[in-house]
């Protein structure tokens, strides 16, 4: 990555409007809430600043991200993106065979949101592309999702707090919108499962998820929606046209003697229809910089299309799950000593109770939580209780530092719980047999369903 290279790209003109426009506006007219570099260094949510501090970003060549809270827009993004747990630098040292094992999932994912007459802005990172699109707050739709959302009291609290550079805070609205998408998108990736996993040549799954070896390592595309599982204000979109820096910044992706052979990498919009075509202007400023002066990275406005995809989740298998979930709540912090403290942890398995007696950091990977679950629905607890067990190892101090202070453990814990619980549900848990689990439709008869046993 060049410096020098970065501060002449982003003079242009071009890539500075083209940022603007994504932001919803120019200066105090902007409607995205804030911006930040992206980073998030001690694990309390990245720094924030008001959309008129653009240009310092730019002249001191940051990453730019805009705030997934906007002003008047409930915006819906789908982040999808290869991942490898041995050779993280794979999609950086070849980009095309990592857009090329991609391409299946764009193709159904562009299908798919069609279908719903949905045309989002696509954009192309370091390692998987990005679709967007937003909903006005006044469109009749936003009100459909908000009948639909959960978020507890306590959540309300939260947000009823300063959570904005400028002071602003989370309407009761906008929390339950934002919520329902986060049930809605968990359809919208069953979906892309049951349409795209057969094509693709590595697996598919929902989140990083660590998989058998393949031919190039623990390698798999992820269906990324895990900003559904935290509150509104903690997460970001990275802004078309900004540098993508990701590969200097986190330690351990370059290796020795690699680091040169990365050339500077911006965000770029996907024009037309191959993820391989758009690779270029990834990966070249000057071509991005020509893309900059003839696209457009404002953020669509599909409210009848997405109106029609939650009225077709609401009438899902999936819906139905989501509904018994919800019909329990965690216990309250009061009774875990009578409730959750109790499990033996005897009766476990040893990798799952090794995982409840040092949660940290075996409970914040997907696949510490995805066992848990299997775990205790093979025995009869209902998924809501396995998110409030996960919930009380997140609110003990197992040395989390600030990180619950910033993200909220309630909501992290039912996001994953049920992510998991509903692949079960939905029979595209591929190793449900082989790990003695039992479909959550099997147990709803079951006693003590609703219990902890």
């Amino acid at each position: 990555m060049n410096e020098s290279d970065v501060r002449r790209y982003y003079a242009a003109p071009a890539v500075r409007e083209r940022m603007w426009d994504f932001l919803g506006g120019k200066g105090s007219s902007a409607t995205s809430v804030f911006i930040t570099p992206c980073e998030d260094p001690y694990g309390d949510g990245p720094p924030i600043s008001s959309p008129s501090s653009l240009n310092f970003f730019l002249g001191n060549g940051l990453e730019v991200g805009r705030s997934l809270w906007d002003m008047r827009n409930l915006i819906v993004h789908l982040d999808i993106e290869y991942v490898n747990f041995d050779f993280p630098a794979e999609p950086y040292l070849d980009p095309l065979r990592t857009f090329r094992l991609q391409r299946p999932v764009f193709e159904a994912t562009r299908t798919l949101l069609s279908s719903f007459g949905i045309q989002p802005l696509f954009l192309l990172s370091g390692r998987g592309f990005h679709a967007v699109w937003r909903v006005d707050m006044e469109h009749h739709g936003v009100a459909r999702a908000v009948s639909l959302g959960h978020v507890d009291d306590e959540v309300l609290a939260y947000y009823a707090q300063q959570r904005g550079p400028g002071g602003q805070r989370v309407g009761r609205k906008l929390a339950l919108a934002h919520s329902a998408l986060g049930l809605v998108m968990e359809y919208l990736a069953h979906r892309l499962i049951e349409t795209a996993a057969e094509n693709t040549a590595v697996p598919l799954e929902i989140t990083a998820l660590e998989v058998p070896p393949g031919e190039r390592g623990r390698e798999l595309i992820s269906l990324d929606i895990s900003e559904y599982g935290d509150p509104l204000n903690m997460r970001m979109i990275r802004v078309p046209f900004s540098v993508y820096l990701k590969p200097w910044r986190k330690p351990g992706v370059l290796p020795n003697g690699k680091v040169t052979k990365i050339p500077t990498m911006v965000l770029a919009p996907i024009e037309g229809g191959d993820l391989a075509d758009a690779v270029p202007a990834m990966r070249n400023t000057v071509i991005g910089r020509k893309l900059a002066d003839r696209v457009s990275t404002t953020i669509p406005e599909c409210g009848d299309g997405t109106t029609m995809l939650i009225e077709t989740y609401d009438q899902s298998p999936l819906a139905l799950f989501h509904k018994r979930y919800y019909h329990e709540r965690h216990h309250p912090p009061a009774q875990w000593p009578a409730s959750y403290d109790r499990i033996d942890l005897r009766t476990l398995p040893a990798a799952v109770a090794e995982s409840l007696r040092t949660p940290n950091d075996h409970l914040l990977k997907p696949a510490g939580i995805r066992r848990l679950v299997r775990c205790l629905l093979s025995r009869g607890w209902h998924p809501r209780h396995v998110a409030g067990l996960l919930r009380s190892k997140y609110e003990r101090d197992y040395g989390w530092g600030n990180l619950w202070y910033a993200y909220n453990a309630a909501t992290r814990a039912d996001f994953y719980v049920r992510l998991f619980a509903g692949l079960i549900d939905a029979g595209l848990d591929e190793d449900d047999e082989k790990n003695e689990d039992k479909s959550f439709r099997q147990l709803e008869h079951a006693a003590p369903f609703g219990r902890i046993p």
